[in-house]
């Protein structure tokens, strides 16, 4: 293992540094309760397991609406820590409800409790 410096500290702070200071943001106050898991101890699927790093099952719908990616066809996503699966679930309920009308959804989970947890046999 190597070890962390104060300079290497230093030097990664002021890397982050400028990458934030070229990338736009805006702070937007209804989307800070979508980014916990508000919602889905009382939604189907959703409240079977309660991970403490997961996020709301409303915040896929919402991004997709205000991204307006419902028109796009078809519709790609990759979870890179799809944890309990809210992105696929989510992803698969609104092309229930005619939200989407194409979803290729693919979700890459490490932890191997977690993806335990969520294969169906």
């Amino acid at each position: 293992m190597t070890p962390v410096t104060t300079s290497g500290l230093n030097a990664l702070e002021q890397h982050y540094r400028s990458l934030q200071d070229k990338v736009a943001f805006e702070e937007s106050k209804d989307y800070g309760a979508l980014v916990v898991p508000n919602g889905n101890a009382s939604a189907p699927v959703h409240r079977w397991f309660h991970l403490k790093e997961a996020f709301s099952c409303q915040l896929v719908s919402r991004v997709i609406a205000d991204l307006d990616l419902g028109r796009k066809d078809p519709l790609r996503v990759l979870d890179p820590f799809a944890g309990g699966g809210t992105t696929g679930v989510s992803l698969a309920n609104l092309t229930a409800q005619r939200a989407l009308s194409h979803v290729t959804f693919q979700g890459i989970e490490c932890n191997p409790f977690i993806r335990g947890m969520t294969q169906v046999t």
